[in-house]
């Protein structure tokens, strides 16, 4: 496993690479949002879901607000339901694995 960081001085990403057994089912799509809407959608649910992921972002970041953006919600169980939220003109892929 392998994670690093950009940006010092401004905005921060960081990536991590995950080797995952072979069978392993993979799913994907695209969560947009118009600009001044809030979207959430469920990406995966049900059981044996490992892990989900953003893969990349669409829009302008020009504020500096937890509600303005994308984010991936956790289910709070094992085997529970992840969602994306993606508001304000923003667009992002995700992936999960089970």
């Amino acid at each position: 496993m392998h994670s690093g960081a950009i940006g010092a001085h401004g905005p921060s990403v960081r990536a991590t690479c995950v080797d995952f057994p072979e069978g392993t089912q993979f799913t994907s799509g695209t969560v947009t949002a118009a600009a001044g809407e809030t979207r959430t959608e469920v990406i995966a649910s049900g059981p044996g879901i490992k892990a989900c992921a953003l893969v990349s972002i669409i829009g302008a970041f020009t504020q500096h607000s937890w509600t303005d953006g994308v984010l991936i919600n956790e289910p709070s169980t094992l085997d529970g339901t992840w969602t994306m939220t993606v508001t304000n003109g923003k667009s992002a892929k995700w992936a999960c694995a089970k």
